[in-house]
């Protein structure tokens, strides 16, 4: 299969940035395969559109703010010290250069550890430590074949989800130029159920 064949073009113009207010005015492509036909229709259009042999798929995913920003706990004398005087410089949470890092939790193991994507993955080596905001803590303990880390978190349960909901960004597409913490409710949909 050629990955390829699935590209095509779509003008700037027409992404939308925010969310609609009213839900049910957003714009709506129909393919008609039997006709070979396709029309630009709108969500409150479905009723009409839909008959009784066409089967619906419900994603009941809870959008959270799974993207987290931390750095890597330096390890030694004076990269530590200017770590700390470069965080008196730039606020609370500020840390040296150099060891800013990224992580996108992708699936819930126990209660304490995720499966997560990582970035820059060359600083995340097993045994490292990454800080992030809110005393909140995180240890690698595996690396995965496919590059993703295992991470061991120093809170656990609904203690750390709250946190997590407090310090995440939620992870938005890169051709949506907002910032993700402003837009968690308005990416969830009405039936949204399952944190994911």
């Amino acid at each position: 299969m050629n990955i390829n064949e699935f590209n095509y073009a779509l003008p700037k113009e027409l992404i939308a940035q925010t969310p609609l207010p009213v839900r049910s005015d957003a714009r709506l492509m129909v393919l008609d395969r039997k006709n070979q036909t396709l029309t630009h229709r709108h969500i409150h259009d479905l009723p009409k559109i839909l008959t009784p042999n066409d089967v619906l798929v419900f994603n009941e995913t809870k959008v959270f703010p799974a993207r987290m920003k931390g750095f890597i706990q330096p390890s030694s004398g004076s990269l530590y010290q200017h770590a700390n005087e470069n965080a008196k410089k730039k606020g609370p949470f500020a840390c040296a250069a150099g060891l800013n890092v990224e992580i996108l939790l992708h699936r819930e193991i126990t209660p304490n550890t995720w499966e997560c994507l990582v970035k820059p993955g060359k600083r995340f080596s097993v045994g490292a430590t990454i800080m992030f905001e809110k005393n909140l803590t995180a240890t690698v303990e595996n690396i995965q074949s496919d590059g993703s880390r295992i991470l061991i978190f120093s809170k656990s349960g609904p203690e750390l989800q709250s946190l997590i909901d407090q310090i995440g960004e939620t992870p938005l597409p890169p051709y949506i130029h907002q910032p993700g913490n402003l837009f968690t409710q308005e990416y969830q949909t009405v039936y949204a159920k399952k944190r994911g």
